[in-house]
């Protein structure tokens, strides 16, 4: 690596990371270069992303702001590893963000570079395990009875959740029935890979 230099060495990190990087104007507050990763996540290719602003990339969740990434780049300030941003697309959706902006100090004016990670597999991933999984915790307590720490439990609830929506379809099933409506009743069971058994007496 020694033998490489210095600049090629940047330029080759720059175009195969895959973070989206943004290297931006810090008295413009626009776009003067973006690496491969920026173009496959916004959909736009970098001579069109050139000469956009911070505001037409990003959209700030509420309690998040813009404002605070562009003093990070304009002011050397600590803006590492924050949520709460998304990337505009030009597919329509919007890709939830890892951000991080530093200034870099080159010459002959030092630029701001902002760094985005798509989370969105991840948030989804999350939101699943949400769904699958229950939390609950318990104090733990020393010899003298004073809390010193908490233990954490997590049960898979999947089967308990899929007995739930089988016992509520079963319910459903059997007050159709009850009324009379078998042709429903039967159909409904087997759309879900059960059945209601009807027997008429007379």
């Amino acid at each position: 690596m020694s033998n490489i230099n210095p600049e090629e060495r940047s330029r080759c990190l720059f175009e195969n990371l895959n973070d989206a990087f943004f290297v931006f104007d810090p008295d413009g507050y626009r776009v003067l270069d973006a690496n491969p990763t920026a173009e496959r996540l916004t959909g736009l290719p970098c001579k069109q992303l050139v000469g956009m602003t911070l505001s037409e990339l990003l959209l700030a969740d509420e309690g998040h702001s813009l404002d605070a990434l562009i003093q990070a780049y304009q002011s050397t300030g600590v803006f590492h590893s924050q949520e709460g941003y998304r990337l505009h697309s030009e597919k329509g959706d919007s890709s939830a963000l890892n951000i991080s902006v530093s200034r870099i100090h080159t010459s002959p004016k030092p630029l701001g570079l902002v760094v985005a990670c798509d989370i969105t597999k991840r948030k989804q991933a999350l939101r699943t395990a949400k769904d699958e999984l229950a939390y609950s915790s318990v104090p733990v307590r020393d010899g003298t009875g004073r809390v010193t720490g908490s233990l954490g439990i997590l049960q898979d609830v999947t089967e308990r959740k899929q007995s739930e929506v089988e016992l509520r379809e079963s319910e459903e099933r059997l007050g159709l029935a009850m009324r009379g409506d078998f042709r429903r009743a039967v159909g409904l069971g087997s759309c879900h890979g059960s059945g209601i058994l009807v027997t008429s007496i007379s």
